[in-house]
């Protein structure tokens, strides 16, 4: 997920240390210029060295024998404001693209850091940000969870064959009602594109579930919805986009309504190449 935020940096002409403590002013982009927001660091011991990397985004504290503390600026005021009554509408996430990564039979190790290297969507949204934003990238692992509701006008034969299924592949760690890892991914890839609808996504934003993507194990397990869930609440920040309002938490549902979308979206497997 790529998203983008104020930029932040640190007033280096500004700043004091009294014995362990760092006090200073971290610079925040707002409505054209900056503004303050005051901090400290306490240290395990004294200070002996304050220093400043990445046109003034990273701070790097020395002690006597402790490693050198390095931190951004964005990241320690993440921190502060979350321990703080102060307003943290300053860290929300506008949400400009979302991708997955997940390996393939050619390249089974593929992560998410392979996925970014010449990323030409995420150069083109570093190459068109504004001087007063900052881009950020975030990276989501999901766990899939499942809950089965029973219709009481079902046969008990049935409820008991489909009890003893379940059973059994709890026992044998078998895939009963289990959706693939690449197909958790390319649902929750499908769903949250369609819920915030970043500005730099083109498919999924207004058509999901999509022919051009893969859902039919969730078809032939029988799936009656799938809700995907995220919650930022102890992370410090929010998300948002044009779309999505601003929220710690935003939950997603999609229903899959019959077996005649099944057959529809995958009619075209069966199409002359």
């Amino acid at each position: 997920m790529v998203g983008k935020r104020p930029l932040m940096m640190f007033d280096t002409s500004s700043y004091e240390t009294s014995g362990s403590i760092f006090k200073g002013n971290i610079r925040i982009a707002h409505e054209g210029t900056f503004k303050n927001v005051s901090i400290q660091i306490p240290m395990d011991e004294m200070i002996v060295k304050v220093s400043f990397e990445m046109n003034d985004q990273y701070i790097i504290i020395e002690t006597l024998t402790q490693p050198a503390f390095k931190a951004h600026a964005a990241l320690l005021l993440q921190t502060f404001l979350a321990q703080s009554e102060m307003d943290s509408s300053i860290m929300d996430l506008q949400v400009l693209y979302i991708g997955r990564a997940f390996g393939s039979k050619e390249t089974p190790t593929r992560n998410v850091f392979d996925r970014l290297q010449q990323h030409e969507t995420v150069q083109k949204i570093y190459s068109e940000r504004s001087w007063d934003t900052d881009v950020w990238l975030t990276a989501w692992k999901f766990s899939p969870n499942s809950i089965a509701f029973f219709d009481p006008n079902e046969s008990n034969d049935d409820l008991r064959s489909y009890i003893h299924d379940l059973v059994e592949s709890k026992k044998n760690n078998t895939s009963f009602l289990r959706i693939s890892d690449k197909q958790n991914i390319a649902v929750a890839e499908a769903a949250l594109i369609n819920y915030f609808k970043p500005i730099y996504n083109d498919k999924f934003k207004n058509n999901f579930p999509s022919s051009d993507h893969e859902y039919k194990e969730c078809y032939e397990l029988g799936l009656d919805y799938v809700m995907v869930e995220l919650d930022t609440s102890g992370l410090g920040f929010r998300l948002w986009s044009e779309e999505a309002e601003v929220n710690n938490e935003h939950i997603i549902k999609y229903t899959f309504d019959s077996k005649q979308d099944f057959e529809n979206m995958f009619s075209y497997i069966d199409q002359p190449k």
